[in-house]
């Protein structure tokens, strides 16, 4: 949770956290991540399905998630499910949240590519729902192209 804190990373607000025992040998531990219900959150899913945000909002949100995978893929962090279902926003003029984060998880050297390149895909069909209709298009935000670290 510290280093999504220090890359300025927003998350649901945390209830607890812990790890459960390996059920088999040579296995990884299984972490989990409890969150508070994001009662007064909408997913970005529903709000691009809105005409409530603006095509500034729409710009504006789809250049923070651009952003924020990039700090975490920067970290050698992919999120394996980030999806529009799993970015929340409390107003559309504030930042976006991370919710459902126990699917965080450190990439190694040797998948490193592979895991963001697949995560990219996923972050770019977020931002190509957010900005549907508005006539930018996500390589607008990014020039340069998404470049897996």
């Amino acid at each position: 949770m510290r280093i999504l804190e220090s890359l300025g990373v927003r998350i649901a607000p945390l209830i607890a956290a812990g790890e459960l025992a390996p059920t088999r040998p040579l296995r990884q531990p299984a972490s989990f991540i409890v969150t508070r219900s994001p009662i007064s959150a909408t997913t970005i899913e529903d709000a691009a399905r809105t005409p409530a945000l603006t095509k500034h909002q729409r710009t504006r949100l789809a250049a923070e998630i651009l952003i924020l995978a990039r700090r975490l893929h920067a970290r050698g962090i992919a999120r394996l499910d980030l999806r529009a279902a799993n970015v929340l926003i409390y107003s559309p003029d504030e930042p976006p949240v991370l919710f459902d984060v126990d699917r965080l998880v450190r990439v190694g050297f040797l998948n490193r590519r592979a895991r963001i390149e697949k995560d990219m895909m996923r972050v770019r069909a977020t931002c190509d729902m957010l900005l549907s209709g508005t006539g930018t298009t996500i390589d607008e935000l990014n020039p340069a192209r998404d470049q897996a670290s």
